[in-house]
């Protein structure tokens, strides 16, 4: 028994080959597009997180300290709120071996109550002879993100 191919088989053949093809050429596309839609979840996640991260930065102050110099021998010290929300019950202490503020000054201006962004207290900073170049004071405070927020600082002249 002989086997002859007519034109239909040939169709049939083109068919199939052609069939093949398609197959091959969509799962590539699909893998593609998986590959894809990986990314863009991946960079959603990326903003979702980097949303979250500067919603918290609403809702955090920043409190900072910094000495400068006024005239020829005056020193004041700077406390001041950094960070986008408002900061109460700021109290700051000087804590170490260097003691460059008065203390009757921090007892007078703290615990402040209230610091709005951008907003500053300054303290009288005394500076003699033996004085140290550099002091450690600790600020606390609470905010929108949480009571007890703390930060040690070394300001120095």
């Amino acid at each position: 028994m002989a086997f002859t191919f007519d034109l239909g088989d040939v169709i049939a053949a083109l068919a199939l080959a052609a069939s093949v093809w398609a197959i091959l050429k969509t799962d590539r596309f699909n893998r593609r597009q998986n590959a894809f839609q990986k990314t863009a979840d991946q960079l959603n996640q990326l903003l979702i997180d980097k949303e979250a991260q500067e919603n918290q930065a609403q809702r955090r102050a920043d409190i900072g300290v910094t000495i400068y110099k006024i005239g020829k021998s005056d020193y004041r010290m700077k406390v001041f709120n950094k960070g986008k929300a408002n900061a109460t019950n700021v109290t700051i202490e000087e804590v170490g071996d260097g003691r460059l503020l008065m203390p009757s000054d921090i007892q007078r201006k703290f615990p402040a109550a209230l610091m709005e962004p951008q907003q500053s207290i300054e303290l009288h900073v005394i500076v003699h002879f033996g004085s140290p170049a550099k002091t450690q004071v600790q600020v606390t405070w609470d905010d929108a993100y949480g009571q007890g927020q703390q930060k040690l600082l070394h300001p120095t002249l």
